[in-house]
């Protein structure tokens, strides 16, 4: 029902321009997605030593820092139709940000073993879920600083918010579980590729949205 309201409100609601985002951000954004997944994923088939645990962490923190500063760039000069002059929240992005940046220093921290790697694998998948999980909360007005097409994509990037909140606390349900001492070193790289496929998966429908925009 709520749902249903809405729509009928944004299709009644005058069509305001919102900023063009293009496709290049959200390509980048799942392409960072997809490396820290596969670098996760290698590391949990024992492809990658455990020296290079820190890498998917490090890339995906990056991909965090570039999610957020692409989002709140563009959702900070959106206005939302059913509201217009009422600037969108871009709290949750600025989170992701610096949640993004914590889980790159842990990420370099493990690489160059500066103490206990697998508290900062954990520490990092902890980081990692929290930023994707907070950014989620402005994702569905971000939406509204993508060129409006059908209702469907919509609804696409309202899911995919979802998709975001649920691998978040995954995340940081496995990342607690690590630094309490329950499989120090695969559960944050479970982590790591949930949190890639995420991202990638949001960096993907933006990406669709924007091009036929």
């Amino acid at each position: 029902m709520t749902t249903e309201i809405r729509d009928r409100v944004t299709r009644s609601a005058p069509a305001l321009p919102g900023p063009a985002m293009g496709t290049a951000g959200p390509g980048i954004l799942a392409a960072a997605g997809i490396a820290g997944a596969v670098l996760g994923l290698l590391g949990l088939i024992t492809v990658l030593p455990p020296s290079a645990d820190g890498v998917s962490a490090l890339v995906l923190g990056g991909a965090l820092v570039f999610a957020g500063v692409l989002f709140r760039s563009a959702a900070a000069r959106s206005d939302i139709p059913s509201a217009p002059g009422v600037r969108a929240k871009v709290a949750g992005f600025s989170a992701e940000i610096v949640l993004g940046v914590v889980a790159a220093v842990l990420g370099v921290l493990a690489l160059v073993r500066a103490g206990d790697q697998p508290l900062f694998l954990a520490f990092g998948a902890i980081a990692l879920g929290l930023g994707l999980w907070m950014g989620s909360a402005d994702l569905e007005q971000f939406d509204r600083a993508v060129p409006r097409t059908a209702t469907v994509d919509r609804r696409a990037v309202d899911e995919t918010a979802g998709v975001d909140v649920l691998f978040g606390i995954l995340a940081v349900a496995l990342g607690i579980l690590a630094w309490i001492g329950v499989s120090r070193r695969a559960l944050p790289l479970v982590a790591d590729v949930g949190v890639g496929a995420a991202l990638m998966i949001v960096g993907l429908v933006l990406s669709r949205r924007a091009t036929r925009a």
